[in-house]
């Protein structure tokens, strides 16, 4: 049976594997993204189990309708979606990405 051996492309020497850049996709401004721990199982009340999401939130991202965000409401941060309604002054950043914890 042949053997098979994988190199990078011949034709494109600059193709690379993504997951070694996974860092620049998933944080494309560093001054500007925080981490935030949370999530639709962000824990119990108590604390016993802790929360398996992470969301990427990138505060120089554009605020658009409908985005998913991070917003600010009676001096606490919130998640929340951004509507018509929604005051960009209260807009805190843009949740850019969001990562699950799956065991």
């Amino acid at each position: 049976m042949p053997t098979v051996r994988m190199t990078r492309s011949a034709a494109n020497p600059k193709v690379q594997d993504p997951l070694e850049n996974l860092t620049d996709i998933l944080v494309p401004s560093p001054q500007a993204t925080f981490l935030f721990r949370g999530g639709e199982d962000a824990g119990t009340p108590d604390g016993a189990r802790p929360p398996r999401h992470i969301l990427v939130v990138d505060r120089s991202h554009p605020v658009t309708q409908g985005a998913d965000a991070i917003l600010e409401r009676d001096g606490r941060l919130v998640r929340g979606t951004v509507s018509g309604d929604t005051e960009e002054a209260l807009v805190w950043g843009v949740i850019t990405w969001e990562l699950i914890r799956r065991s």
